[in-house]
């Protein structure tokens, strides 16, 4: 989840490590894909997990 709010949201000038600063231009589409992406998978992970968890203490099972 971190990864995907740096490129989302702290990946552009005036930021440390940003395209601008190494000499990489200002193409940043790439990365708000690899952004979202990521915290989309952040967000599967997370609604699996507390699934997984509701359905065992469903069965009994923590």
């Amino acid at each position: 989840m971190i990864a995907g709010a740096y490129f989302l949201i702290f990946h552009r000038g005036p930021l440390p490590l940003n395209h601008e600063s190494v000499g990489l231009g200002t193409f940043h589409a790439l990365h708000d894909v690899i952004g979202v992406i990521l915290l989309g998978l952040a967000g599967f992970i997370w609604w699996r997990s507390r699934r997984s968890t509701r359905t065992a203490r469903m069965r009994g099972t923590t």
